[in-house]
């Protein structure tokens, strides 16, 4: 079954390239990936959960997931293990990485869970060492485009990875390699404590300790971390004596963000910035979003720019709110039935996604951050492909309903089986130009749940007078 530019499964893909305004809908449903752990003052449910946010258009509610047949460490069942400690979905595979922690010493360790719906299948664990006497976790995690993983642990004490808070792993080897740091950062009492890696996955941003106190008087600094060879540097973080980043992400802008939490706790928490100056990262300020108190995760929607942090109330429930401009803080949930305890980590699985990169001549991409024309949800009228193209061009496109491994034709490489291309009719005169202009695929979806859970992929190939370029792989969920 293919979706062709013509009309498949009720929904008609017509090529257009005018002067189309989309609106993202004021709070459409965005699913979350969520970790939590249980800790003395915040019992609960440890585990992983999908959160499907509320859509306000369609009066849906709600809905947490949790996920079945974790290993006994990340539901806190085991080894005196308190739960999952972050959780980050990797786009290319969807298997999700997830830590566990500690609250008296032990192991600790990551999984790489392959999931079937909300049920693990299968499960890979990276172990990381063993701590004594006190709480300890591995605190974030990162996937690299090779297929490797970045961690960013807690205080291990012995063993071959006593004070190297960054370690690579890798799956072809099952080997961790720490990440040399500044000397500072590789000393009795360190960790890191937030990690996220930078798009194009050339360099790693860490929030590491730079003292040997603990609690109020505790300080961090911003790490850059080159992943092709070169030594770490050290960024001025902005954060005050006692304030710690408990999840680093990026912004629609690529401005780079974490959530704070302060010592002690109870006193709130807020988002720190940092954008890039020449060849150094600055702070630019903090925001102070209503509702965010000692927030353990943090994260952005690409497609709706929307922002969403958890707030933990100290011995009290913890909830998510989302942050947009229009809408302030809106509580999208305090947890399900069974408390769960305190969010650790906040991931999202946005749709539409950009997968692989343009090829051939000049550098064609879908746009994608945000994405104009809303969620791909049945009934937006609105939702269309726009396309950036940087050169004088006549763009195509087409769609299908599975991507292949990719074969080149005419010296781009094609993602879609080259059998099910149905080429749109050329643009109109005015939407390729020089130096860069924006093209409109128009496909109206109609409130028809027939087509909920279709999976689409799309692709342009511009024709450019120097020759053929590719667009990368766009790929949506219609819900």
């Amino acid at each position: 079954m293919r979706l062709s530019l013509v009309a498949a499964s009720a929904v008609s893909f017509l090529a257009s390239c005018g002067s189309l305004v989309a609106q993202v809908p004021a709070f459409p449903s965005i699913r979350l990936i969520v970790s939590t752990f249980s800790y003395p003052t915040n019992p609960g449910v440890a585990g992983v959960y999908f959160v499907d946010t509320a859509d306000t258009g369609r009066g849906t509610p709600v809905v947490v997931t949790p996920i079945v047949g974790l290993p006994c460490e990340l539901s806190g069942a085991c080894g005196g293990s308190n739960g999952s400690q972050f959780v980050v979905r990797d786009p290319r595979t969807e298997r999700l990485l997830v830590g566990s922690g500690v609250d008296n010493g032990g192991s600790i360790g990551a999984w790489l869970l392959t999931l079937a719906g909300n049920t693990v299948v299968a499960s890979t664990s990276i172990a990381v060492g063993v701590v004594s006497a006190f709480d300890s976790a591995v605190n974030a995690g990162a996937f690299l485009p090779n297929g490797d993983i970045l961690l960013a642990t807690g205080r291990i004490t012995s063993g071959v990875n006593a004070y190297r808070p960054i370690l690579r792993w890798s799956p072809s080897t099952g080997a961790l390699v720490p990440i040399a740091l500044p000397a500072l950062h590789q000393v009795t009492g360190n960790f890191c404590n937030a990690l996220v890696v930078s798009p194009d996955g050339n360099t790693a941003f860490a929030i590491c300790k730079s003292n040997a106190l603990f609690g109020a008087s505790m300080t961090f600094d911003l790490l850059v971390i080159p992943l092709n060879g070169g030594a770490a540097t050290v960024v001025p973080s902005g954060l005050a004596v006692g304030e710690f980043v408990t999840q680093l992400h990026w912004d629609c802008s690529g401005e780079l963000r974490g959530t704070t939490a302060m010592f002690p706790l109870g006193t709130g928490g807020r988002v720190m910035r940092w954008t890039q100056q020449g060849a150094t990262w600055v702070p630019s300020g903090a925001l102070s979003w209503p509702g965010l108190h000692d927030s353990n995760g943090g994260n952005f929607d690409p497609v709706t720019c929307l922002a969403f942090a958890n707030s933990n109330a100290l011995g009290g429930a913890s909830s998510i709110h989302a942050y947009g401009l229009w809408i302030g803080a809106w509580p999208i949930t305090s947890g399900p039935v069974q408390p769960w305890g305190l969010v650790s980590g906040i991931d999202v699985d946005p749709d539409p996604e950009v997968f692989e990169a343009p090829s051939g001549v000049a550098a064609n991409t879908w746009d994608y951050r945000p994405f104009l024309g809303g969620v791909p949800q049945v009934g937006n009228a609105q939702f269309a492909l726009s396309l950036t193209v940087d050169a004088a061009g006549i763009p195509f496109a087409w769609v299908d309903l599975a991507r292949t491994p990719g074969v080149q034709l005419l010296g781009i490489d094609v993602f879609l089986s080259p059998a099910a291309i149905a080429l749109s009719s050329p643009s109109p005169a005015g939407c390729g130009g020089v130096g860069g202009s924006r093209c409109w695929w128009l496909l109206p979806l109609p409130y028809n749940t027939g087509l909920i859970g279709l999976e689409v992929y799309a692709q342009a190939v511009v024709l450019h007078q120097s020759g053929l370029g590719a667009s990368d792989l766009l790929q949506f969920k219609i819900r």
